[in-house]
């Protein structure tokens, strides 16, 4: 059952979050796409993590029911009763209900989620930053660059790129959100409105202090363009002395 449930919140999740399109369009490998999946939920609130299970237990527990209602549908002539003066038809069995889901851990560290009754789930809060993005009038941008090869890094250098992209619609590009895939990646970005016709950057430090091998890191961008994310990525190999 746990792992029913978590399927179901990591599906939820990419239709919510609007993260499917971009991931599959650039031809990522399935651990590029498990990892990052893992960042975006790692990101949201504690509650908002908790309103996915629910939500997810909530339709699982709605199509349960349907199952159950469907073969307890009699297919022949209900079977009569003792034979009495006036035999009725024996009562059809209600339909079995499902048993209520079990505790399901969030986070480790975190306590467990109760989930909600069946019938009672609701969809989760979108993050701020993707409904700031969404309620602004949506341009469009010419990310141009959108992968980048350091090729051999040394190992403890910190090595840095700069994307640069433009504003090719009408409407001011913001950036609400500029996240890294892990701790290792340092992104600054343009702040302020980038007006139509004008350009805009995100640059990106990575660190490899105590790395080795072949790295590939993710920037998930969010701003007011379609769709609402963005995924620029680099790689490289770092190398001892």
């Amino acid at each position: 059952m746990k792992i029913r449930n978590l399927i179901g919140a990591l599906l939820i999740t990419l239709m919510l979050l609007g993260s499917t399109q971009p991931l599959f369009a650039q031809e990522v490998s399935e651990r590029e796409i498990r990892k990052e999946l893992r960042v975006i939920l790692k990101d949201l609130p504690v509650e908002a993590q908790q309103d996915i299970l629910r939500y997810a237990e909530a339709k699982q527990a709605m199509v349960a029911r349907q199952a159950a209602a469907e073969e307890s549908r009699p297919n022949a002539t209900p079977a009569q009763a003792t034979p009495a003066p006036a035999p009725q038809p024996a009562p059809a069995a209600a339909p079995a209900q499902p048993a209520t889901p079990a505790a399901v851990t969030v986070n480790p560290g975190q306590s467990a989620v109760t989930p909600t009754p069946a019938g009672t789930g609701h969809a989760p809060q979108r993050p701020k930053y993707m409904m700031d993005a969404e309620a602004m009038a949506a341009t469009t941008v010419d990310w141009g660059q959108t992968n980048h090869d350091f090729g051999q890094i040394p190992q403890g250098e910190t090595v840095r790129h700069t994307f640069r992209f433009k504003n090719t619609g009408d409407e001011p590009l913001r950036l609400t959100r500029v996240k890294a895939s892990c701790g290792c990646t340092t992104p600054s970005y343009s702040s302020e409105p980038i007006a139509p016709g004008e350009e805009g950057f995100i640059e990106v430090a990575f660190n490899s202090r105590g790395r080795s091998g072949p790295q590939r890191k993710t920037v998930v961008v969010t701003g007011n363009f379609e769709p609402v994310n963005m995924i620029l990525r680099f790689q490289g190999e770092v190398v001892t002395p």
